[in-house]
């Protein structure tokens, strides 16, 4: 059982794919977009929605190719993704917004906020590093993941899939997913553009996060202009799910 309301639900045509958002909390209130996971969707943000529905006006969008939105016939890049935030934005009329992304929506959190592209008034992330070294074993393993083995690893993350997106082939999407993760061209991590970021930018971090290590985790907050740090003890990479009431209260401190 939930206690909030989706007040509006869409789906926005993009070239060849329908981006599906919806909104929950009341429209007079300062919006914050919403951006899950690779392999995720919306859903992986109901923990904090109760809590922050009720002082913003969220507007969750499931990413290209995954929840309720197709995956097309172009390749999959943080810098699309970007696009197609950008492009619901400008559907909505929103000119200025806070962001919270999680994991891979962080990166793209990273990239609009150093692109400009809309006005960025803060930017929390969740377990988001804003680079990835080849040689590393993160690389490693992100390039071997396949469609069999993740869902063998995660069930509920595959049979979510399934239900939810309209046109399921979970391993063309995984392979585009893990292009994307392995992507160290300018279309994909934001890498030296961080350094463009003048806003505020609260960075979270699950403590057993193999993801995203302590080590890179100081690196990004100590380059970013005006940064804000939470290291999460007794969490891993879903530090939201793990620690939801007290990511909840850093967010709301963070963002008044």
């Amino acid at each position: 059982m939930t206690n909030w309301t989706i007040e509006r639900q869409e789906s926005i045509q993009i070239d060849d794919v329908t981006i599906y958002f919806d909104i929950v909390g009341d429209s007079s209130k300062a919006p914050l977009v919403m951006l899950h996971g690779g392999v995720g969707s919306i859903e992986d943000f109901d923990v904090l929605t109760p809590s922050l529905s009720q002082d913003y006006q969220l507007i969750r969008i499931d990413s290209r190719g995954h929840g309720r939105s197709t995956l097309g016939s172009s390749e999959l890049t943080y810098q699309r993704l970007e696009q197609d935030v950008i492009a619901v934005l400008n559907y909505l009329g929103i000119k200025e917004t806070a962001v919270l992304g999680f994991s891979d929506g962080g990166v793209v959190g990273y990239r609009l906020m150093a692109s400009n592209s809309v006005i960025i008034s803060k930017l929390i992330t969740i377990g988001s590093d804003y680079k990835l070294e080849v040689s590393s074993t993160i690389y490693n393993i992100l390039s071997g993941v396949t469609g069999q083995s993740w869902s063998e690893k995660f069930p509920d993350s595959y049979r979510l899939f399934h239900e939810l997106n309209p046109e399921p082939n979970f391993d063309a999407f995984v392979a585009e997913i893990v292009r994307m993760w392995t992507d160290t061209t300018s279309s994909g991590y934001p890498a030296n553009t961080i350094d463009q970021i003048d806003g505020k930018v609260l960075v979270i971090r699950g403590d057993e996060d193999f993801f995203f290590p302590l080590p890179a985790a100081l690196e990004l907050v100590n380059r970013l202009k005006d940064s804000s740090f939470a290291n999460v003890p007794f969490a891993g990479h879903e530090t939201h799910k793990d620690q939801p009431e007290f990511v909840c209260s850093v967010i709301k401190q963070f963002l008044l």
